[in-house]
């Protein structure tokens, strides 16, 4: 491909979807969906010249509007899968320096997740070559309430550089492309609202439980193939 994103967001839709589809619990969509996670960590960071992966792992309302017994589900999943990604080769492999951004473990009262956020992100730090960037009870909405409010006095004369470094978000460029699978074309809760702001959206029909490297591969060629004209 003559034209690489360099920074890749990914809203992966489809989880519920596809168990229904499969006449089996929620769980093993998540479950499947977690396997895909691996997958596309992968097939991101062997393309060269991608640099940064963003992955919305789960939402705030994710985390609070389901019911109790899909809440703990997905509380089980989030521990497993900080663990996994901590004993995973392919972030010494790939240097690939962690960050979570979220609210997790305060949405879910739960401190050992603190824990394993730290650990992980800690063990990657010294890692300099792909980012990965998992957003964990995360909103859009909330990142930028949180920004202004800590600008606070500044926020009445606030720039767009000033509001930038104010953003949970602000270590991160801007995102190039943006997938969200599922066939469903539509927005989420502020989903990284400042960094999309020019992003290229590409919406598959593939579910995310059976999104693979080749689908991802697909993503990027027809990224390449377009021509981007930033407003012009």
């Amino acid at each position: 491909m003559s034209r690489v994103p360099k920074h890749v967001a990914i809203i992966p839709d489809g989880n519920r979807r596809w168990s229904r589809a499969h006449g089996v619990p929620s769980a093993r969509g998540y479950d499947r969906g977690a396997e895909r996670f691996r997958d596309i960590i992968r097939s991101a960071f062997q393309t060269s010249g991608l640099t940064h992966l963003t992955i919305w792992a789960a939402s705030e309302s994710n985390l609070t509007a389901r019911g109790p017994h899909e809440v703990r589900t997905l509380r089980t999943l989030v521990h497993r899968e900080l663990q996994v990604l901590r004993e995973s080769p392919d972030l010494a492999r790939y240097g690939i320096r962690v960050r979570i951004i979220g609210r997790a473990a305060e949405l879910l009262k739960d401190s050992t997740i603190t824990e394993r956020v730290h650990e992980l992100m800690a063990h990657t730090a010294a890692n300099k070559k792909r980012n990965l960037t998992v957003l964990l009870g995360y909103d859009g909405r909330t990142e930028m309430i949180e920004a202004i409010r800590s600008m606070g006095r500044d926020a009445a004369h606030a720039t767009a550089s000033s509001l930038h470094a104010a953003l949970w978000t602000r270590d991160l460029p801007p995102v190039d492309l943006v997938i969200r699978t599922g066939g469903e074309p539509h927005w989420s809760a502020g989903f990284l609202m400042w960094l999309t702001a020019e992003s290229q959206f590409i919406f598959p029909e593939t579910l995310w439980p059976d999104f693979d490297g080749a689908a991802f591969k697909a993503a990027l060629a027809e990224y390449a193939a377009r021509g981007r004209r930033f407003g012009a």
